[in-house]
C-alpha cells in the first residue's frame, strides 16, 4: 500500500499444465435431401478438448479510495499460452483490462461505472475446421443504487452501452444494450 487511500498489487504466475480444458463449439449436420449434400452449422453445445502446455500470467491492480464517497479499481492481466498439440489455446484471451468506479454524491445514492475489456481470442470453427478470431470486447456499464433504508434499495443498471456485438463464444452474440431496474430487500 502506498498510503491509506492507494494500494497496488502486482503478480506473476508461470506453470505447466496437463489436460487443461479448452471449449469448442460442436457442429451439427442435417441432411436436406438424401441425394443432396449435408448442411452443417454450429450447435448450441460445446465440446471439450484437452492439451498440455505452459501458461504465463502477469497481472496488476491499483485501488484508489480517498474517502468512503469515491473508489476506483483498475486491473490488468496479460496471458501467454503455449500448447503442445492444439493450434491455439481456444477461447483464452491474451489480455484483460478492467475499470470500476463507485461514487456516492449523496449518502443514499451510489453511482457505478464498470468497464471490462477482453482481448482477442481464437475459436475453432468445427464446421469449416478453421481458426476464427473473436474480436476484442469492450463492455461498458453504468448503474445507480438508491438506499431508501438499510434494507430496502432501488436500482437501475445499463449494460453494454457501447452497443457492441460481444461474442464471448463463437456464434453467440450478446444483447446490444441492456437496461434493468428493480428493488431489493435484505432480510
Amino acid at each position: 500500500a502506498f498510503s491509506r487511500s492507494v494500494e497496488m498489487h502486482l503478480g506473476m504466475e508461470y506453470g505447466t499444465f496437463d489436460d487443461e480444458l479448452f471449449f469448442v463449439n460442436n457442429a451439427y449436420k442435417t441432411l436436406v435431401n438424401p441425394t443432396d449434400t449435408i448442411i452443417a452449422g454450429l450447435s448450441n453445445r460445446f465440446g471439450i478438448i484437452t492439451d498440455n502446455g505452459k501458461h504465463f500470467k502477469g497481472k496488476g491492480e491499483l485501488q484508489i479510495e480517498p474517502s468512503n464517497k469515491f473508489r476506483m479499481l483498475i486491473n490488468a492481466a496479460y496471458n501467454s499460452w503455449k500448447v503442445d498439440y492444439l493450434e491455439e489455446a481456444w477461447n483464452k484471451p491474451t489480455y484483460e483490462l478492467g475499470l470500476n468506479v463507485s461514487v456516492k454524491p449523496i449518502t443514499p445514492l451510489t453511482i457505478k461505472f464498470i468497464s471490462n475489456v477482453i482481448g482477442e481470442r481464437y475459436a475453432l470453427n468445427e464446421v469449416t475446421g478453421k481458426k476464427e478470431t473473436l474480436k476484442t470486447i469492450v463492455d461498458i456499464n453504468l448503474g445507480a443504487t438508491y438506499a431508501l433504508t438499510d434494507r430496502f434499495n432501488i436500482f437501475l443498471d445499463a449494460s453494454n452501452l457501447a452497443a457492441q456485438d460481444e461474442q464471448l463464444w463463437l456464434g453467440y452474440s450478446s444483447r446490444r444494450v441492456g437496461v434493468m431496474a428493480g428493488i431489493t430487500y435484505k432480510f
